[in-house]
């Protein structure tokens, strides 16, 4: 008991919220097996959900911009605001509304472009840690 405790305690705890069901499972399978301990959302709603099921114990959140329930933005300055110290991943396929990059930049959100490949994902995920 005590030492599953310890590994999940040591383990960096991610949640991805992505309404697109085979990248989020893509993408959780690949941070799986590099140890991260990893929840699923498909919504805003759910995300939000399991941040208060977990008490927001998060070291990163990679959020779609896009949803269909809620602005990803919106959803990470949710956050942001339970918990400043959490780091928050933005992603989308294309932004060409200049208003969301400044929202991006002011939040000072990491973004990541889709499709995006594991390997870049990784390397700002271990920046981030």
């Amino acid at each position: 008991m005590i030492s599953t405790f310890l590994k999940k305690s040591v383990c960096m705890r991610i949640l991805i919220v992505e309404d697109d069901l085979e990248l989020s499972n893509v993408t959780a399978r690949f941070l799986k097996k590099r140890g991260f301990d990893v929840f699923q959302a498909e919504s805003g709603g759910a995300a939000f959900d399991i941040w208060m099921e977990e008490q927001g114990m998060f070291a990163l959140v990679l959020i779609n911009v896009f949803l269909a329930d809620e602005n990803g933005i919106d959803l990470a300055d949710k956050f942001r605001a339970r918990n400043r110290g959490v780091k928050i991943l933005l992603t989308a396929e294309h932004i060409e509304e200049t208003r969301i990059l400044e929202r991006i930049a002011v939040g000072g959100y990491d973004f990541l472009l889709k499709p995006y490949n594991m390997s870049k994902l990784f390397k700002i995920i271990k920046k981030n840690k």
